[in-house]
């Protein structure tokens, strides 16, 4: 389906700050760190270096503050909530680019769920989006806008988009439609 639950509220929506600067090319990201890391694929990646580069190279939908544990807009701008807790509704920034300039939109967050979430690709992330015993349903409302369903009311829902590095489709439809994602972007 491509459209939103007609039972949203409108008090919980989120909005984002003032834009920061966009982002230039080039340069050099220094990180001291106890040992390589294994991967830069956030889908597969479970050791502490790993994670950290990921961590300072990519971009998740909603941020959990790690100092006052409140949700903040990162790459969903504002979001809604549906009153039986079981829907969510996410608008994405318009003016983030991936590193090689390829704009992000709605179709690298649906395409990042389904890598998360495909049993083959056994991404260890996959349980945290099992809901009440069904994976979360992630669709496409427009080139911005993405619905997330839920089997269940979860309380701690927005924390599902927290440090869950979204993937450009345009570079990994290919390696994960050949059953080979696990093995994209290694050292």
């Amino acid at each position: 389906g491509t459209t939103a639950s007609p039972a949203t509220q409108s008090s919980p929506s989120r909005q984002a700050g003032p834009a920061s600067q966009p982002g230039r090319r080039g340069g050099r990201l220094v990180a001291a760190l106890r040992a390589e890391p294994r991967t830069f694929n956030p889908v597969v990646a479970t050791d502490a270096p790993s994670k950290e580069i990921i961590w300072r190279t990519a971009a998740d939908l909603i941020h959990i503050n790690r100092q006052t544990q409140q949700t903040e807009p990162a790459l969903a701008t504002r979001w809604q909530v549906s009153k039986d807790g079981l829907h969510y509704t996410l608008d994405l920034r318009r003016d983030v680019r991936f590193s090689d300039g390829d704009p992000f939109d709605a179709d690298d967050v649906v395409f990042s769920f389904a890598a998360y979430l495909d049993e083959k690709v056994d991404a260890p992330q996959r349980d945290l989006f099992i809901v009440a015993g069904k994976p979360i349903v992630v669709r496409k409302l427009g080139p911005y806008s993405v619905a997330v369903d839920l089997a269940a009311p979860y309380a701690a829902a927005e924390r599902l988009f927290d440090s869950v590095a979204m993937l450009p489709k345009h570079r990994l439809e290919g390696a994960y439609k050949e059953g080979r994602l696990s093995a994209a972007w290694g050292i």
